[in-house]
């Protein structure tokens, strides 16, 4: 089922990106099309591998396409309400949203952040454990098959900035996800960052990609993030750790691990050694593989115990 699903998903994506360019905007035939497409809200067609998010607010998110530029704006049913340019979804979005309910937030704020292959569904069982711990919850989607970790970043570190009023902002990363939020500290300071979690990420680096970096296969589906991972380790090992407080967790089940490919423990993809991050207030390894390390009870309610106390016991 899935062989023939993925391909469908991605293109709907690519025609659905192509579809809102911007590219001669000015011209009267671009003008009516791209008023018709705001004349009336309407369920998106997903292609969520295609779009970084750069505004967030109370569920409302501002998307841009990695390949057009365009953007879109969708509400927390993922129902789009304006296409065009960054600026048009913004005052689209102030049309749409009283003053009251967009400055409105909780004291904690926690973004999510997926990684490689994935989009911010996956990271639905740590955002509702944060939930029920009194976090305002915010999923980062960004296209990790086709965009630097460096664009995320940036899209990341914009995207932080313009967070309505809250105390806190604490972080939580998986696996590739985790090199996004390194580089996001990297050139954000903002002072109300608090603590991080960073899930299965390949810290020193990932055998695996270095391992597949010549096929045609890894390179077509994981594309610069994959290729900055297989880098012999040099563009990991030029990311600072983070600055404030984190903690490192890894997947393993012995000293053979998952994969026989790797050297050591490891997850199936992440080898232990590679999670390990100098500075890291707090590490541990648990019994489960690079997927679990999203599902797995004793993970979600430690994540969550490190951004309250700073503590994984």
């Amino acid at each position: 089922m899935w062989r023939w699903m993925v391909p469908l998903i991605m293109v709907t994506g690519m025609s659905s990106g192509l579809a809102n360019r911007v590219e001669g905007a000015d011209r009267p035939l671009a003008k009516l099309r791209t008023g018709l497409k705001n004349a009336w809200p309407r369920k998106t067609l997903g292609g969520w591998w295609f779009w970084s998010d750069v505004f967030h607010n109370h569920g409302w998110r501002i998307q841009r396409h990695v390949m057009t530029g365009s953007c879109r704006l969708l509400d927390a049913k993922n129902v789009r309400h304006a296409s065009g340019t960054e600026d048009d979804c913004r005052r689209r979005f102030l049309e749409i949203v009283p003053k009251a309910a967009r400055e409105k937030h909780s004291p904690k704020t926690a973004i999510v952040v997926h990684g490689l292959g994935n989009w911010s569904v996956c990271m639905r069982d740590h955002a509702k454990e944060l939930r029920q711990a009194g976090y305002t919850v915010v999923p980062f989607d960004y296209p990790s098959n086709f965009a630097s970790i460096d664009d995320a970043a940036a899209d990341l570190a914009g995207l932080i900035a313009d967070l309505p009023p809250t105390d806190r902002i604490d972080l939580v990363g998986h696996s590739l996800g985790g090199l996004v939020l390194r580089a996001t500290l990297a050139r954000c300071k903002d002072e109300r960052l608090g603590r991080v979690v960073l899930l299965g990420t390949p810290n020193q680096g990932a055998d695996l990609a270095r391992m597949l970096k010549k096929s045609f296969a890894f390179r077509a589906t994981t594309g610069t993030a994959g290729q900055q991972l297989a880098a012999g380790g040099e563009y990991v090992a030029n990311l600072p750790a983070p600055h404030c407080e984190f903690a490192c967790i890894a997947g393993g089940r012995g000293e053979r691990g998952y994969n026989p490919l790797l050297r050591g423990n490891d997850d199936g993809l992440v080898s232990v050694d590679s999670v390990r991050l100098d500075g890291a207030k707090a590490f541990t390894v648990v019994p489960a593989n690079h997927h679990t390390l999203l599902h797995d009870e004793k993970v979600v309610k430690m994540t969550a115990r490190f951004l309250e106390t700073g503590s994984l016991d």
